[in-house]
């Protein structure tokens, strides 16, 4: 066992005028901003009820940081307009602050829950130094939990699952995967986004 003492996660969360473009068919904008807050707040509830230490919410936007430090996550202004460097900006925040590992859930996998993250800490814990959950296709990466010192390149984006695997393979790093169906829901399209809905029609 690698005990895991100081697991920091990262959340991005884009510009709220520029989040869920994918949906313009679906929603207004005022309805993608709000969704993108609903899920932001799901996402955070899920990480303060999970093994995580500290929570890092990264943005170019005033008001999702705002509402980060109002429920007690750490605010980081994004330096740059784009999801990768943005998270290597809080990689090197939260190294600095301690952290001995480090999980990256976005904002849009609304249904993850304080198992899931709990789940992939205990992975780190029994050995693993990268534990990648993956979209339903398998092909995109829906949280990524690594050891502070596996210095795998975020390269969140298309078929950035089998990057990232063969980043960690590279490097002799062992790498698990986490499948979740709760996990695996992203809300990046109107499919998506139905799902979703039922999803949470299911809990009422």
């Amino acid at each position: 066992m690698k005990q895991i003492h100081n697991l920091h996660a990262i959340v991005p969360v884009k510009a709220l005028d520029q989040a869920k473009s994918r949906l313009a068919s679906a929603l207004t904008p005022s309805e993608r901003r709000q969704l993108t807050l609903e899920m932001f707040e799901r996402v955070l509830a899920a990480l303060r009820a999970s093994p995580v230490t500290t929570v890092w919410v990264v943005s170019p936007d005033a008001e999702v940081l705002e509402r980060a430090a109002a429920l007690g996550a750490r605010p980081l202004t994004e330096d740059r307009a784009e999801l990768n460097p943005a998270l290597e900006q809080a990689r090197s925040a939260a190294c600095a602050a301690g952290a001995d590992a480090l999980i990256v859930v976005p904002a849009d996998v609304p249904m993850v829950s304080s198992e899931d993250i709990a789940a992939m800490a205990a992975l780190l814990a029994m050995g693993a130094d990268m534990v990648l959950a993956p979209d339903v296709l398998g092909m995109g990466t829906n949280a990524l939990a690594l050891r502070a010192g596996a210095r795998v390149r975020f390269c969140f984006g298309g078929n950035s699952a089998a990057i990232h695997l063969r980043a960690a393979v590279n490097r002799g790093l062992v790498a698990r995967l986490y499948r979740s169906p709760r996990l695996a829901l992203d809300v990046d399209d109107p499919a998506g986004l139905a799902h979703y809905r039922a999803e949470l029609a299911a809990l009422t």
